[in-house]
């Protein structure tokens, strides 16, 4: 059973705020006082923030409790993962804004007041994102190397076509309207991988989306927030393809980028068995990935090698090694 904490010592009422922070967190001792901190440093402070611990083990509980302030709830779940995370933290939260952070990642002090502004001027917008950057807590490195990827999706066929094609949406530059969720629905909890692609696909075809063209998030580059296994990602960012082509409002502006996906996303499946020396279940995802893509040599190049023996791959990388 969930179990719902106001960080408050005044247990105050409020009226609902203008936007929802959504902060799924799962054994985020560490770091999640440093994004809750990037939070409470926004220029603009009308908000309500939902911090849904996915059944951590760790003290995460008391920093979050650590905060008296009443603008802050805690509420614990048994561990389902970031998209039953997410969709308690949405439903328990009454925002008309939804903006969404992970445990891990900052905000600068301006991006939720840029966004309102944005929201305001457009009301029929049904996503708007930022430019991002992502950082090193260990070197204070950062890279922005993804921005004209970025932007290229607010360009070209369609912003759904290319999340499809490319993905590269990050999460915590996201705000929706409440309004948008309620049509279009939530995160899917059955995806594991991709669900937040799933979800500004499945908005993104139907409403306008917008970029705000300023860095006002940073992503901490940290192995093993989510745990996941490469071949359970390419299983989901499938199963994600074949709900696109089954919804007749998205399928007309994506069929393209999901042939292209599907292709690539085939021959990941092939390589990462190809690795493990799975060489029937590589040859198979090899073929498919051809079928689709015939005219990409090194895919070729691979469905060619998936043919020898496994011991004889075996041997084969073991004398590379050498």
């Amino acid at each position: 059973m969930a179990d719902e904490v106001r960080c408050s010592s005044s247990g105050a009422t409020r009226a609902e705020p203008a936007v929802s922070v959504v902060i799924p967190a799962y054994n985020a001792e560490g770091f999640i006082a440093e994004t809750l901190d990037s939070v409470l440093s926004q220029t603009f402070q009308d908000y309500e923030v939902v911090v849904v611990d996915d059944g951590s083990v760790d003290d995460t509980r008391g920093v979050v409790e650590s905060y008296d302030d009443a603008r802050i709830r805690y509420v614990r779940q048994e561990n389902g993962g970031a998209s039953r995370a997410r969709n308690r933290g949405i439903a328990d939260s009454s925002g008309e804004l939804v903006a969404f952070l992970d445990a891990d990642d900052l905000w600068l002090p301006e991006k939720l007041e840029r966004q309102v502004e944005v929201f305001r001027e457009n009301p029929e917008l049904g996503l708007l994102s930022t430019l991002h950057e992502a950082f090193s807590p260990e070197t204070g490195e950062s890279d922005t190397i993804g921005h004209r990827k970025r932007e290229r999706l607010f360009s070209g066929p369609s912003v759904a076509h290319n999340i499809v094609a490319w993905s590269g949406l990050a999460t915590p530059t996201v705000m929706v309207p409440r309004w948008v969720l309620n049509e279009v629905g939530l995160f899917d909890p059955q995806l594991r991988n991709g669900q937040d692609d799933n979800l500004w696909v499945r908005i993104t075809a139907r409403y306008p989306a917008r970029l705000v063209d300023e860095v006002l998030v940073r992503c901490r580059m940290r192995a093993g927030s989510l745990s996941t296994n490469d071949l359970n990602m390419c299983r989901d960012v499938l199963t994600s393809l074949d709900q696109y082509m089954e919804d007749p409002e998205i399928a007309p502006m994506v069929q393209e980028a999901v042939t292209m996906r599907r292709a690539r996303v085939l021959w990941d499946r092939g390589y990462h068995h190809f690795a493990k020396g799975d060489q029937r279940q590589a040859r198979r995802s090899f073929l498919a990935s051809v079928r689709i893509e015939p005219f990409k040599p090194a895919r070729w190049i691979h469905l060619l090698l998936s043919l020898f023996p496994g011991a004889f791959m075996n041997a084969l990388r073991a004398v590379r090694r050498r």
